[in-house]
């Protein structure tokens, strides 16, 4: 076969400017008042190094219910012991109808995607824990990230260990189309992190991922099932 009288060039995707957020603070305003569902719930083993600053800590001063699901065992149980209820520990591309006692306002699935083995087991599980109301919010490491750009230029990758895929604005939202889910919004993510030089360097890249969105460091989805 002449590959070259059928191969097409792909077309660049336009992106249009999107607005960058605050990760966490996002989270929280969006949860307020509401059922929420926290997937991966425990950080572990940073459970107790996080302290107050621990997600599930301070999704429980705003929300009206919280429940969590976490593959640690030992995380969910240094919680209980805190005295937190409705945890339970489960794999969350395995969850099937009844998992969670009520189907809940909005499920929170914060840097879980880019750690699965198959994505598409894990779309499918959420399905059976939503109801035509619930809004879905996933964050994940943006794959043209300013950060990992840099590192890129001096011939390494910067990649957490237990990572196995990269998305981009196009591939999480094409993911999400493809298992039944509708993007209302797909926007990015800024954290300014550290102390000393390192926070000045963050406060830096942060000024170009506001002028230029696609280099920020995630990317946040606001979604919900297709009607």
């Amino acid at each position: 076969m002449n590959t070259s009288k059928h191969a097409k060039l792909t077309p660049p995707r336009i992106v249009h400017r999107q607005r960058v957020v605050n990760r966490e603070e996002e989270i929280l305003r969006l949860s307020r008042g509401k059922c929420v569902l926290h997937l991966g719930c425990v950080d572990y083993p940073f459970t107790k190094l996080r302290g107050e600053q621990l997600l599930h800590r301070q999704l429980l001063k705003v929300t009206s219910d919280l429940y969590g699901v976490d593959a640690s065992r030992e995380g969910v149980e240094q919680l209980l012991a805190e005295g937190f209820s409705h945890l339970m520990v489960a794999d969350v591309e395995q969850m099937g109808p009844g998992t969670i006692p009520e189907k809940c306002d909005l499920i929170i699935a914060g840097e879980i995607i880019e750690h699965l083995a198959c994505p598409g087991a894990f779309l499918r599980s959420l399905k059976a824990q939503m109801h035509h109301d619930t809004q879905l919010l996933l964050t994940t490491p943006n794959a043209f990230g300013f950060k990992g750009f840099v590192h890129s230029l001096l011939g390494r990758e910067k990649v957490h260990p237990d990572h196995n895929y990269y998305f981009s604005h196009f591939t999480i939202s094409q993911l999400l189309t493809k298992f039944g889910f509708q993007c209302e919004e797909t926007c990015y993510y800024q954290e300014v992190r550290g102390d000393g030089i390192a926070r000045i360097i963050e406060h830096s890249v942060s000024v170009i991922t506001r002028l230029w969105p696609t280099f920020a460091d995630g990317l946040f989805v606001r979604a919900s099932l297709r009607q």
